[in-house]
């Protein structure tokens, strides 16, 4: 290989192991915030923003592994779920 052809390989190669980990390292959402509002009459907002970052732990941590656990977590959760405060903590 040339030098050119060289380069063009190992970008190739940089963009395919960049793209397979960020797919890996996000995987798909099993809640969002549209469903927060649609099923449990929710508001947009810190307390929200908790629900929606305790499912992604839970996700992450392999105990959330489906939809219908995700949703059954929030219904349990959501009323007993401090509001974030981190963004105004100084």
């Amino acid at each position: 290989l040339d030098l050119a052809n060289w380069q063009q390989h190992t970008q190739m190669v940089e963009y395919v192991l960049n793209h397979r980990c960020e797919t890996e390292a996000r995987p798909p959402k099993l809640v969002d915030g549209h469903d927060l509002i649609r099923l449990f009459g929710m508001s947009p907002g810190p307390k929200m923003g908790g629900i929606l970052e305790a499912v992604r732990e839970g996700q992450a941590s392999g105990e959330l592994t489906t939809r219908e656990k995700a949703l059954a977590f929030v219904d349990k959760i959501r009323e007993n779920i401090p509001l974030k405060t981190t963004d105004f903590d100084e």
